[in-house]
């Protein structure tokens, strides 16, 4: 076969190698461990066993044995064979999900999160595998095969977790030739390790002879086994290779002789001489050729060998048992010795057939769509050029899928200069740097690319518009809104095709800058003329982000209703695609959860919220990420838990600082200053703002865009802050103005809440009849908003004010309700549903509904949204905790 053209190479990422996810198929001879595995099986062992040796011990065939016993018991035991490539989460997380069954299996909720979204966030799926595990009816058992080919921090760090979280009736094995570094020490402290090293794995003198018993011949014979027990010293494969080596050997003493001279050179490479000096040169060939593959089928072993037959030989050697094992599927290996072997002595004698050997298999690979491994074989063969042309073909499909680190894994391996010398390599790596939030990193590749098409060094051969598009990426992601719609603007007109790739990115980022500022016809034009929404117009991601922009824009204006329909509507698309806990599925989250909240469906709220904080704060654009926060902070409030809610604004602060979000920076502080201010902490207050005054605009922008909403919220925490202190003339001055600004900015959700804080400062400086006529004109906006909790969380002082707001309208008071209506009442502001609130109560259910009916008429109140806001407003609720 033939290389792919690059033009026509399959852009997608190869399937999982399946044969990983098994122990080599068990051979005639092989070495049965029952001591080991009857003690490893016994009642109460530690929930981690280690199995440390040599290569040659038999930590596999132990393993694989313990696998079959263990499943015999009723155990769900997974299998995965590591290699370094594995070494990193983009390969890891899905191997380790395949192995406990991918979708079939305890994993099944982590396997539908990374098929649907290969952004998904490593502890997410760490998270949901630890619940599938927590969930199965039977033992569960992970063995991991070479587990010390995982050296990077978050894998070592992810099989911590696993260890610290999963239910008891969970076993992790982990063999190898060293540890990886886990706290080993500290779980044997704890009774929590078990751990096999050389002098458990060697064979004791009983075993050896009761294994060689089976071969007949020169080794049934006592002396020559012990003898071959003594040179070997119990050795598992230096065992094997003495059965293989003398089947159908009489002469018994002239073996024993041989290996005795030469057992300081390596028994396994001995006897490997003696097992090819028997066979035919043309078997010795193929064996040979085959030596430097990782695994081989017939078709790529005629590929790199030549010859034809190798169906046939593949057959004949894995019938006689020569050091090959038989992979499902289609596939083979050698035991790990012989192969090390082979490699070796073509490497020694014949350098150059070895790298013409690579090379060969990594055209076979690349024919048949194995992209890893036809770069891995290229590089191998020194054809680091071909690697990274293979690689560049693939990359931007990759990028496009969202498999991102595969990317960034390819162009670690690739030398440097070829990755300088490819403006679609670095185009790609910058695209992929930019969805990973790594933006300093995409920005100064970004900026390399210029410089060197600019200078000549790289060929300006991209996408019309695409640099400035991936431009209008990264100042999106850095909230920089204005320069985000002028780059975007600059890609699309540049664009060859208004359904490319390109084209669609270019319209997300100005949809971000439209949204922010306030322009919302544009945006809902602009929308209208993108690829449509229904029949596989437009991809997953534009597809959520576009209804997650509108829902944004509906939310900024006010209309929390129509807002939280299309953000519901975003959120059940990504979910139903790409499952609960995925990037994708992450991105309506933050912006739909503070109009849950604001409208009081806390129920709702949690579910949305429940278990997403960590994939938000990792894949998430600045807005979501903000809002998340400030709902999480809102809801520990709520529960009287006030130093977690300013532990989660200073969390995200943290972000905001690491990721220059001076926007989000400024948020958290606002929401933080309320909190202080109520609780009576000046000092803290006064210290949060004194330490972001350095970095805050001094004036207002001239236009509206992100850096306006910065500017409000830096503002809102200085009147706070003039309330704390006493100063609140000051903050009314301030506050005043700032509702003012809000408004015509076109952030009218922003400027009522903001006219809430202007009530209390009015009513604190003296000026009561003001801040009741504001919350008078404020209350039918905020009925038709479906604003609730802003008006609940201010406190008594705004419970007041509100009342003498309402008595003043004129309005009919409502029926006073019973003292177990307003219980019931007061349970269903926290969201609780109505069985819930039955058990609370400790009524019926039937009770419940009973008791909304008659309040719901008392109130003149058709939901619960309009009933707790009715309620509020007359001053009939107890103000929340803390």
């Amino acid at each position: 076969m033939t290389s792919l053209p690059a033009d026509r190479a399959d852009p997608r990422p190869s399937l999982l190698i399946q044969t990983k996810l098994r122990p080599p198929a068990p051979s005639a001879g092989v070495l049965l461990r029952p001591r080991l595995v009857d003690a490893l099986c016994a009642p109460g062992q530690p929930p981690v066993l280690r199995v440390c040796a040599s290569p040659g011990a038999g930590k596999t065939t132990l393993l694989a044995q313990l696998r079959e016993r263990l499943g015999g018991l009723g155990w769900l035991v997974g299998w995965l064979s590591l290699d370094r490539e594995d070494d990193d989460s983009g390969l890891f997380f899905p191997y380790l999900v395949a192995a406990l069954g991918g979708e079939d299996g305890v994993a099944r909720e982590a396997a539908r999160l990374l098929a649907r979204d290969a952004l998904a966030s490593p502890r997410a799926v760490l998270a949901a595998l630890i619940n599938g595990l927590a969930r199965s009816p039977v033992p569960v058992a992970l063995i991991l095969d070479d587990a010390d080919a995982l050296t990077t921090p978050p894998l070592l760090a992810a099989l911590q977790t696993l260890v610290r979280y999963a239910p008891p009736a969970f076993r992790l094995i982990l063999a190898g030739r060293g540890a990886p570094a886990l706290p080993f020490a500290t779980l044997a402290a704890r009774g929590q390790l078990v751990s096999i090293g050389e002098p458990e794995l060697r064979f004791a003198a009983d075993e050896a002879r009761h294994y060689f018993e089976g071969f007949g011949g020169p080794l049934a014979e006592s002396a020559v086994a012990d003898t071959v027990w003594r040179t070997t010293e119990g050795w598992a494969a230096g065992m094997y290779l003495v059965a293989l080596s003398v089947r159908g050997a009489d002469d018994a003493d002239a073996l024993m002789a041989g290996i005795r001279r030469r057992a300081g050179e390596g028994v396994g490479a001995y006897l490997a001489e003696n097992v090819l000096a028997g066979l035919d040169p043309a078997r010795v060939d193929f064996l040979l050729a085959a030596g430097p593959l990782d695994r081989f089928c017939p078709d790529l072993c005629a590929a790199v060998s030549g010859q034809p037959d190798a169906r046939r030989q593949l057959d004949e050697l894995a019938g006689q048992n020569l050091f090959v094992k038989r992979l499902d599927d289609g596939w083979f290996r050698f035991h790990a010795l012989f192969a090390d072997y082979l490699k070796a002595r073509l490497g020694r004698d014949d350098p150059v057939r070895l790298r013409h050997i690579q090379l060969a298999a990594a055209r076979w690979c690349a024919d048949a769509g194995l992209w890893q491994e036809a770069v891995r074989y290229a590089l191998a063969g020194g054809d680091a050029p071909r690697a990274a042309a293979w690689a560049e073909a693939c990359a931007m499909g990759l990028v496009q899928a969202g498999d991102i680190r595969t990317v960034t894994g390819w162009l670690a391996l690739l030398p440097p200069a070829l990755v300088a010398g490819s403006l679609r390599l670095r185009l790609a790596h910058a695209w992929a740097l930019a969805f990973g939030l790594r933006l300093g990193e995409a920005r100064d590749t970004l900026s390399g690319i210029e410089a060197d098409v600019a200078s000549g060094r790289l060929p300006a051969q991209a996408e019309p518009g695409e640099v400035a598009a991936v431009k209008g990426l990264i100042a999106g992601l850095s909230d920089e809104s204005e320069a985000a719609m002028a780059f975007g603007r600059q890609a699309l007109d540049a664009v060859a095709r208004a359904d490319s790739w390109v084209a669609q990115m270019a319209r997300s980022v100005i949809l971000f800058g439209l949204h922010t500022a306030s322009r919302f016809d544009e945006a809902t034009d602009l929308a209208a003329r993108s690829a449509p929404l229904e029949a596989g117009g437009c991809p997953l991601f534009g597809m959520v982000y576009r209804l997650s922009m509108s829902g944004l824009g509906h939310g900024i204006a006010g209309r929390l209703g129509e807002a939280a329909a299309l953000l519901r509507e975003a959120l059940a698309r990504a979910v139903a695609e790409s499952g609960p806990q995925s990037a994708v599925a992450a991105l309506p989250v933050g912006y739909l959860a503070e109009i849950l909240y604001e409208r009081g469906d806390l129920q709702a709220l949690a579910d949305v919220m429940g278990g997403r904080a960590e994939v938000v704060a990792e894949t998430c654009p600045l807005g979501s990420c903000a809002r998340y926060a400030v709902s999480a902070a809102r809801l520990a409030l709520l529960r009287g838990d006030r130093a977690a809610a300013l532990a989660r604004l200073d969390a995200a602060d943290q972000l905001g600082e690491a990721r220059r979000w001076l926007r989000m920076r400024a948020l958290m502080l606002a929401e933080a200053a309320r909190i202080l201010w109520r609780g009576g902490d000046v000092d803290a207050l006064r210290q949060r703002v004194d330490a972001l005054c350095p970095l805050m605009p001094a004036r207002p922008p001239r236009q509206v865009s992100s850096l306006m909403e910065t500017w409000l919220a830096w503002r809102e925490a200085l009147a706070v802050l003039a309330l704390a202190e006493g100063r609140a003339a000051d903050a009314v001055t301030a506050l005043d103005a700032l509702v003012t600004a809000s408004a015509e900015a076109g952030f009218h959700y922003r400027a009522l809440q903001r006219r809430i804080l202007l009530a209390e400062a009015q009513a604190l400086a003296g000026q009561r009849p003001r801040a009741v006529a504001g919350l008078a004109a404020l209350l039918p906006l905020a009925d038709q908003a479906g604003m609730v909790r802003s008006l609940l969380d201010a406190g008594s002082l705004v419970e007041a004010l509100l009342a003498e707001a309402r008595a003043g309208t004129g309005a009919e008071p409502p029926e006073r309700l019973s003292a177990r209506e307003r219980d019931i009442l007061q349970l269903v502001t926290q969201g609780l549903s109505n069985k819930a609130i039955a058990r609370a109560a400790q009524v019926t259910p039937e009770t419940v509904k009973w008791h909304l009916s008659n309040i719901y008429a008392k109130l003149g109140a058709r939901s619960r949204t309009e009933a707790i806001l009715r309620a509020g407003q007359a001053g009939l609720l107890r103000p929340p905790a803390g």
